[in-house]
């Protein structure tokens, strides 16, 4: 008769990110060649069981473990880098410690302590914070001067921006309006604003039309580490 190995979850780790409205994280936590053989040798098993858990399972006749486990936060896409901020300030009684590389697809390194993986089911969880950039928006105009009576407003009155100042952007010759959001926002992959283009006129306002988000990786040309930009024409 052939003998079966009962494995139990000896450490659980969840990643989130403020970045995505969909509870996703979009990474991929991958051990390291050395925590392999490590886990090889120890009787551990490593599995993932949704889009943002990994489990660490070890057989019961395992014994206890006495290296530290090392693991790859790997992102999905280059823009991750736009709108992910690395924090390594973990709690002070977590059993891990983060990392920062930065470089060939990996975002960070996840060093899970050994008495993380003393029997009893230990969680670990990561969060990953989104990076806060104020919006510009930079308007043109292709039939000549902007009006000076023009406004940018949020729908639900949520995100306030500047009143617009004339600046010259390389490259382009139209008069160009550069108008920056009060407050920074935390990036996210979709927002509840809906950003309108206004007009005073003599008796009225009316709404030219609508601005899109600015994108991640669209930095400004005029605060390069602290706002990112979307160009519109009118």
């Amino acid at each position: 008769m052939g003998s079966h190995t009962s494995y139990q979850v000896v450490h659980t780790v969840v990643i989130s990110h403020d970045y995505f409205t969909d509870s996703t994280c979009r990474v991929d936590l991958v051990p390291t060649g050395a925590t392999l053989r490590a886990m090889n040798n120890g009787g551990f098993l490593f599995r993932q069981q949704d889009a943002c858990t990994w489990v660490v399972l070890c057989s019961k006749v395992a014994g206890s473990h006495s290296t530290a486990l090392d693991f790859e936060i790997r992102h999905h896409a280059p823009s991750f880098y736009y709108y992910s901020r690395f924090d390594d300030d973990v709690l002070k009684d977590a059993s891990y410690s983060l990392t920062y590389v930065g470089k060939k697809g990996v975002w960070a390194l996840m060093t899970v302590s050994a008495d993380a993986f003393d029997g009893s089911d230990r969680t670990s969880v990561i969060p990953i914070r989104s990076k806060e950039k104020y919006w510009e928006i930079i308007l043109f105009s292709k039939y000549g001067k902007l009006s000076d009576r023009l406004t940018l407003e949020d729908e639900q009155g949520h995100l306030s921006f500047s009143e617009g100042t004339p600046v010259e952007v390389p490259g382009v010759a139209y008069q160009a309006l550069r108008f920056v959001s009060l407050t920074p926002v935390s990036l996210r992959d979709r927002y509840p604003y809906r950003i309108r283009l206004m007009e005073q006129l003599r008796q009225s306002r009316i709404t030219l039309c609508g601005i899109a988000a600015p994108q991640p990786a669209v930095s400004s040309h005029f605060d390069p580490q602290g706002a990112i930009t979307v160009y519109c024409y009118c």
